[in-house]
């Protein structure tokens, strides 16, 4: 065929179609069957009507489509911005020209609220022939906003749920789902009901499609449901469903982390900075103390539901403690649990509450006789000095294996240790924490020396004040 060079110009000139030189037009010109520079001369769309680049109308793909200047046609529809350009190359992909949905999702690409996600299901391969192509675009393009129509888009392309058997109605729930209860998929760490759409091991349970239900609006605590959701040995224990509804009914994100620990005990920390928030930011504990290699489950307890429940109603400043506690393998090995945890909740003032805190689960303190005591007498001692020197003594194995631990503890409790000499405390912790004053033959007559010290200062410091009085 005889193609009038000046004619093909004058077209591709009306469509800012441009080569970098006469030669790369020449070469390109030489290539060009009849049938496709039939097809350019066929064009015959209102520039201004094409959005995107005009170099698409060349493309091979396109050019060698018989019904070029309807497929050219449907393209002009698409009103693309400009930065997402680069996705309109697949609509001349060999895959999506030769797809039996092609003029299908034409159609739902020129009305798409969210024309990118649309593109990046085209731009997916394996989703061409897939069974849910259809239902899919047409909730990705229907979207209500931006997240929705990512994640829905991202489901879509996700081979582990289009191959379950609840990928339609997890699509549903997430088309459906406010915006405020979804988050990119695979973004790390993942709490979201897409996300769980996407989860090999929520995609094998049976209540897969509950937790989803339960995601989409959640509002407290569903970071923790998830790991719950998506934890295999959860799923396949007892009183599953029980476990899930507790921590469903936290009433804050504080008692959602502390059930959340107690029911599964996890070794590390999880994902939310569950250590952080845990530290009480007035006593500063250390980090050593909330060791979880020390812990056990919660449910080996004959009495898990009643402290499941029991955790919901602590108050925020002590539920996970508390939850710590119900967890720590020595005090549940002790025998003391019970009696302990029901102590401390009576406690109101935070600092004595965190030295009982340590003691509870100090192994030296639980495994001697003098415990129930000495948390006792730690409770009633409001003096921080005093009461820190206590908690020192209830928790050296030295002194609880001496003849003088109930002596020193009560010797201790009668002293108001503030603003004392550095030398006295010393010479005071040298008899009650130090095995050779503890083993001193002179332990109770050296530490009645100390006592008369002490009020002989306190004298001269009342005399003192007396005096600045007058």
């Amino acid at each position: 065929m005889n193609k009038d060079l000046t004619q093909l110009k004058n077209i591709l000139k009306k469509y800012d179609i441009h080569f970098i030189s006469e030669k790369e037009f020449k070469k390109w010109y030489r290539k060009l069957s009849d049938s496709e520079y039939e097809n350019i001369l066929k064009l015959d769309i209102d520039r201004n009507e094409i959005e995107f680049d005009t170099t698409l109308l060349i493309n091979k793909n396109l050019l060698s489509c018989k019904d070029y200047p309807t497929r050219v046609f449907a393209m002009s529809k698409i009103k693309c911005p400009k930065e997402y350009n680069y996705l309109l190359n697949v609509l001349v992909s060999k895959d999506f020209l030769n797809s039996k949905n092609y003029y299908l999702d034409m159609v739902l690409l020129s009305k798409a609220k969210h024309l990118k996600y649309c593109l990046w299901l085209l731009i997916e391969k394996n989703y061409q022939n897939n069974k849910h192509h259809i239902e899919d675009m047409s909730m990705v393009s229907k979207a209500e906003n931006d997240i929705n129509a990512q994640v829905l888009s991202e489901v879509a392309m996700n081979q582990d749920s289009l191959q379950g058997k609840y990928h339609r109605k997890d699509m549903e729930i997430i088309s459906t789902c406010s915006k405020e209860y979804l988050q990119p998929t695979y973004l790390y760490p993942a709490y979201s009901a897409n996300n769980l759409a996407v989860n090999k091991i929520s995609l094998s349970d049976p209540f897969h499609l509950e937790n989803m239900q339960i995601l989409s609006s959640q509002k407290i605590g569903r970071e923790y449901l998830f790991l719950l959701m998506t934890d295999e040995s959860i799923i396949n224990s007892k009183n599953y469903r029980r476990k899930i509804s507790r921590l469903q009914k936290a009433k804050s994100m504080t008692k959602a982390r502390a059930i959340y620990y107690y029911i599964a005990n996890p070794q590390r920390t999880c994902s939310f900075d569950y250590f952080d928030k845990m530290m009480d930011l007035e006593v500063k504990i250390d980090y050593r103390t909330f060791d979880r290699s020390k812990c056990i489950k919660g449910e080996l307890n004959s009495r898990y539901n009643f402290y499941l429940k029991l955790l919901n109603e602590i108050d925020d400043n002590y539920v996970t403690y508390i939850s710590y506690l119900l967890s720590n393998k020595n005090l549940f090995e002790s025998g003391y649990l019970d009696d302990d945890i029901k102590f401390i909740l009576k406690i109101t003032n935070k600092k004595i509450f965190i030295d009982l805190f340590y003691v509870m689960q100090n192994e030296n303190s639980l495994n001697s006789n003098y415990h129930k005591n000495d948390i006792t007498i730690i409770s009633r001692i409001e003096n921080d000095i005093t009461r820190k020197m206590l908690v020192k003594i209830a928790t050296n194995k030295d002194n609880l294996n001496s003849i003088y631990h109930q002596y020193d503890m009560l010797f201790i409790a009668s002293l108001n240790l503030d603003d004392l000499d550095e030398n006295i405390l010393n010479e005071l912790e040298y008899y009650v924490l130090d095995k050779r004053g503890l083993t001193s033959s002179e332990h109770i007559n050296s530490l009645e020396k100390i006592y008369r010290k002490i009020n002989e200062k306190n004298s001269e410091d009342e005399i003192i004040k007396k005096i600045m009085k007058i």
